[in-house]
């Protein structure tokens, strides 16, 4: 695993909330929150609570959280352990604003997973969706992971969940070129578009590589960070 991939890695909470998440990657990209609250595992590791109206957590727009030019795309993956109290439209991470989009992670009304990433045209994009909802998961710690190999075409992109690669549906909306770099902040546990909407439970250990990770590089992170959550 590239020790340098990293360009967003959660520092832990130690309970005592601050207003910044810090970031222990080399780029330093901080966060700020707000009604963001804290719970501690029984595990002893204290995760994020949001409370699916207003919790969120901002990260200001920088060249290493955006993965492509409008020309070529670049490789990225998101991973985050998620408890959804509701799987109907939990974002867990997306940067855009109300005018532009690059990326977004999140579940749909019909609770299931989902990704899309967009050129600079916002009506052309990819998009991946799970096949089966994941209404079952509510209440559960789950790791949750998009990959995208920077391909061009919309197979580049995949969803995981607890290391296990997912079965999905692809799609291409209007003629897809590049992702389109936006001047959009990064925001954990919610998206402004097309309205906004909230994370409703609680997102831990959020991570955000400028690489692809392979199917085994999923399954390694969850092995070694599912103590945490008793899974």
């Amino acid at each position: 695993m590239k020790a340098t991939g990293l360009v967003f890695n959660e520092k832990p909470s130690i309970g005592i909330e601050p207003t910044r998440l810090y970031d222990r990657s080399r780029f330093g990209n901080h966060g700020t929150h707000t009604d963001v609250t804290t719970v501690q595992r029984p595990s002893g590791l204290w995760v994020r609570s949001f409370n699916g109206s207003s919790s969120k957590i901002v990260i200001p727009d920088a060249p290493s959280l955006s993965f492509g030019n409008g020309v070529t795309d670049s490789p990225f993956s998101i991973l985050s352990w998620v408890n959804m109290t509701d799987a109907d439209g939990f974002a867990v991470a997306a940067k855009m604003d109300g005018t532009s989009r690059e990326y977004v992670f999140s579940t749909t009304g019909s609770e299931t997973l989902y990704a899309a990433i967009y050129d600079l045209n916002n009506a052309n994009f990819h998009s991946i969706v799970s096949d089966d909802a994941i209404t079952a998961y509510e209440g559960r710690d789950i790791l949750v992971t998009l990959t995208y190999d920077s391909s061009g075409l919309n197979t580049g992109l995949e969803l995981y969940l607890n290391g296990v690669l997912l079965s999905v549906t692809r799609g291409t909306t209007g003629t897809y070129v590049a992702m389109h770099d936006t001047a959009a902040d990064l925001w954990i546990g919610a998206a402004k578009y097309p309205t906004p909407g909230y994370a409703n439970g609680r997102i831990a250990l959020p991570k955000i590589y400028n690489y692809a990770l392979s199917a085994g590089q999923v399954k390694k992170i969850f092995e070694a960070e599912r103590h945490f959550f008793g899974v």
